[in-house]
């Protein structure tokens, strides 16, 4: 049924009172559609089961009859899909008992990959079915993958059954591996041809961006409240990758924590400080080398601003100095309350400081900064090009565009003869 985050949208329907129901709305349990948080969220945000509490009887004369029995589900909005529909009269039936249960009718069908990716972690593989797996059928023993990996373990995943965890040797970033397998059925016996394959490329490192998770719902303005949080770090409601390292009202919103997490690559050999600012509160840290094992806290904003201030600023000792072209992992937390949302956090150089109050500041975008990014949602595709047009000097051309990418919205660069 609804999820958290689809209640109100597409991903949502009307469930039946009972059998037999009309297509009147009341006979249809609205509160379970697009009731309220207090129905339960479930694990997955893909659906809950709710056991209903009216009963239908069958009488002997409706089976003597052979009277047909009709389930009538009412779709909310256009474009809905649901994946499958289960009878039972187990009222203790769960999330995973439902996925595990067969289907009926005749299934000859083996299950087929739907996607196949790499981690940050750069040690998983993740790979999802198009439909429930067999557990039994899972032997790590099965899998083999190219380059020289080791696979130490393989998970299924017991919720949906759907998606695998491969652990392996730490992988090569931006490298291509093959994955061979057998041996892995469905619920109803099919397996997959024997020697299998399916590939992917490691992630692979993008100058320019960022990493940006934010976790919603959270309440407080102090950067205590997000590392407090029950969801964090592990269940951000949103990922993706940003340009550079200066934010106003993106996101949008109230009551919601934000880490960035990116690579600091210094344009030169020097001692640096770092300046921030935020409304509600930030915190940079930044660490030794690449490892999120070295982060050190190095300033803590005292108060909501919306420009760099002189006083607001951390480094490491003036003695540590960072290596050009060397990779810094730097991390910046921001709790959000209520108004606009602000960030921006710049490094500047020791040996560059002078007499001004605020010396000359390095913006953290282009060259100066890298992350990690996912190859398989780094793809996009254009359904409409820009076209030419000619017009008279000194008036205005408009160009449109139109683009989608798996890795969520796209971001636009114009160019003009080669330059921005």
């Amino acid at each position: 049924m609804w999820a958290n985050a689809d209640r109100f949208t597409a991903n949502s329907f009307y469930v039946p009172i009972l059998f037999n129901a009309t297509t009147n709305l009341a006979d249809f349990v609205a509160g379970q559609s697009n009731g309220s948080d207090a129905q339960g969220t479930p694990s997955s945000t893909n659906y809950t089961v709710i056991g209903e509490p009216a009963v239908f009887t069958v009488s002997p004369a409706m089976v003597t009859n052979s009277q047909v029995v009709i389930l009538r589900l009412g779709t909310r909005e256009r474009g809905f899909l649901l994946d499958r529909i289960v009878l039972s009269t187990d009222q203790g039936l769960n999330e995973s008992g439902f996925n595990a249960l067969p289907n009926t009718g005749s299934d000859t069908t083996p299950p087929a990959v739907v996607s196949v990716s790499g981690s940050a972690s750069f040690t998983n593989i993740v790979i999802k079915f198009d439909e429930p797996l067999a557990a039994a059928s899972i032997d790590p023993f099965s899998f083999a993958v190219s380059g020289g990996l080791t696979v130490q373990t393989v998970t299924l995943d017991l919720i949906g059954l759907k998606t695998l965890t491969i652990q392996t040797d730490a992988q090569t970033p931006g490298s291509n591996y093959v994955i061979t397998f057998s041996g892995v059925t469905d619920l109803s016996g099919n397996m997959v041809p024997t020697d299998s394959q399916v590939s992917f490329r490691a992630w692979t490192l993008a100058t320019g961006w960022a990493t940006r998770e934010i976790y919603s719902g959270i309440t407080g303005s102090a950067v205590a409240d997000l590392l407090n949080a029950s969801k964090f770090p592990a269940n951000p409601d949103a990922l993706d990758a940003v340009k550079g390292l200066v934010f106003e009202n993106s996101p949008r919103g109230e009551d919601f924590g934000m880490r960035l997490r990116c690579l600091f690559i210094p344009p030169a050999t020097d001692s640096y400080m770092f300046y921030i600012y935020a409304d509600e509160q930030a915190q940079l840290s930044l660490s030794h080398d690449e490892s999120a094992a070295g982060l050190t806290v190095l300033v803590t904003t005292p108060a909501p601003a919306s420009t760099y201030s002189p006083t607001v600023h951390g480094g490491f000792m003036t003695a540590d100095q960072l290596i050009v072209g060397h990779r810094y992992l730097l991390e910046v937390l921001l709790k959000q309350a209520a108004g606009d949302m602000r960030l921006g956090v710049a490094a500047s150089r020791l040996s560059q400081v002078g007499g001004a109050a605020i010396p000359p500041l390095i913006e953290l975008r282009g060259t100066n900064i890298a992350t990690y990014i996912n190859p398989a949602t780094a793809l996009v595709t254009f359904s409409r090009q820009p076209q030419g047009t000619n017009l008279v000097m000194s008036n205005r051309a408009r160009f449109d565009v139109q683009a989608s990418s798996p890795g969520g919205a796209v971001s636009y660069q114009w160019q003009s003869n080669g330059g921005r």
